[in-house]
């Protein structure tokens, strides 16, 4: 990954010990994947497969020095430039102010607070501590066929998570999830909050073209012009077709795109082999995307507007990678800018008090070595409420080993300046029906009441 340059960028390395006794571990099992993809039908088929439940194998290979890794944080300014005037835009039409000299912004907000019922009062709840470092987010009713993702609903969420972090991750372009989480963040004047986009990968190709198209439609267009919540794809990107640049707003939020999740965790299924995704497929994609913002960096950096020369700049620094486990992370180190682990304690048969140390010694022992170097962190890690029949040996879910867990990780975590996002921040009670482990992993409920006690690290 190139160096940012220095005018464009806020940087700064983390030199990170991780310490902690180590022991022999069991390999680390995962559920097959969080988040149904785009063919979410054929993906819940696929999610729905039995698992073997005691195949823990044994393995041990202590690491006999202090690990260190230099991380780059908060790497894009925010731009504060203005928008894109309706009258360059394909959606909206009209001058750059509307009636009684409203600017755009403005009667986006209008818009936004008549059709939602909403407005941008954050209540400041003290029981919610700015402590995590990061968050998995999935917006209700972000799930296809349904679609019954609500830009209102994801502004309440907004307000709510902003209290907690400032990233959240996410895990797909379906139902307009991640435009509706990025006009959440600009409605509400979040200026710190940062957010992982996904694209999800299996073995559909015109799923992927799917979200392909959603993404670009996002990075190439103002969508902040557009507070509708209709079902429809955004306006297709012209850059293609005209070699028209324009670089919306919002992509300054972007820290970073996954190109799929667990992908070659998924791959491990041998009784579903015609589902694999082939590791040079998931290089391909990731380059694909690689490719694109380069062509767009490329093309604003000849522009003599100085805000688009800045955000493409920046565009083409955004880092690629894919989310796996931690195993899985010496088979595409080399295609990735940066190295994501997904890290679960309790899919190890792991007794609650040692999931800490248990998850801290696996991304040391797993992910920092095959990172080499290059940036690293856990992409997942957390604890599940319930229920408890759903336990695997030693490991139960409960509330109390959540709140035992939360205890033990954030405080440990941040002192030790991992970054991590905490899987994940509400309960996802639709994936009961898929397995009962999947729904109750969220610190809140799905009505976002909060169900453990934040530290004060």
């Amino acid at each position: 990954m190139t160096a940012l340059p220095s005018a464009a960028v806020s940087t700064f390395t983390r030199s990170v010990s991780v310490l902690g006794s180590m022991f022999s571990q069991k390999s680390h099992r995962r559920r097959p994947s969080s988040i149904p993809g785009w063919d979410s039908d054929d993906e819940l088929d696929r999610t729905a497969a039995n698992r073997c439940p005691n195949g823990a194998e044994q393995s041990s290979h202590p690491v006999r020095a202090i690990l260190a890794f230099v991380f780059k944080e908060q790497i894009f300014h925010k731009d504060t430039d203005s928008l894109v005037s309706p009258a360059q835009h394909p959606r909206k039409r009209g001058p750059g102010t509307g009636a009684g000299g409203k600017d755009a912004r403005q009667q986006l907000n209008d818009s936004i607070e008549t059709i939602y019922h909403v407005n941008k009062t954050i209540h400041r709840d003290p029981n919610l501590i700015n402590a995590f470092y990061g968050l998995d987010y999935t917006p209700r009713g972000s799930q296809e066929p349904d679609c019954k993702a609500n830009l209102g609903s994801i502004i309440e969420d907004i307000k709510v998570l902003s209290q907690l972090t400032n990233r959240i991750r996410l895990y797909g372009m379906a139902c307009r999830q991640t435009e509706f989480v990025l006009k959440a963040i600009e409605y509400l004047g979040l200026s710190d909050m940062q957010v992982i986009m996904t694209l999800w990968v299996d073995n559909n190709k015109t799923s992927w073209d799917k979200q392909v198209r959603v993404f670009w439609n996002l990075i190439d267009n103002d969508i902040l012009m557009d507070a509708s919540n209709n079902d429809g794809d955004l306006q297709e990107s012209t850059f293609k077709s005209q070699g028209t640049i324009r670089i919306s707003k919002v992509a300054s939020r972007i820290i970073g795109v996954s190109v799929g999740n667990e992908v070659l965790f998924r791959n491990e299924d041998e009784s579903r082999k015609k589902d694999h995704v082939p590791l040079s497929t998931l290089s391909a994609y990731m380059n694909e995307i690689r490719q694109g913002l380069a062509e767009r960096a490329a093309a604003a950096s000849a522009s003599s507007d100085p805000a688009l020369n800045n955000r493409g700049r920046l565009l083409g620094q955004i880092p690629i990678f894919s989310s796996d486990l931690g195993r899985n992370a010496h088979q595409i180190v080399d295609q990735v800018d940066w190295v994501l682990s997904n890290i679960h304690p309790f899919f190890a048969y792991t007794n609650v008090d040692s999931a800490a140390d248990w998850a801290f010694n696996n991304f040391k022992e797993e992910t920092l070595i095959a990172a080499a170097g290059k940036p690293a962190m856990i992409s997942e890690v957390g604890w599940p409420s319930g229920p408890s029949s759903a336990r695997l040996g030693p490991a139960v879910p409960s509330m109390e080993n959540l709140q035992t867990f939360v205890d033990t990780w954030i405080c440990a975590a941040n002192e030790q300046s991992i970054p991590y996002y905490f899987f994940e921040a509400f309960d996802e009670p639709w994936k009961i029906s898929i397995n009962q482990r999947e729904s109750q992993w969220g610190i809140m409920t799905v009505d976002r009441q909060l169900k453990v006690r934040i530290p004060t690290c």
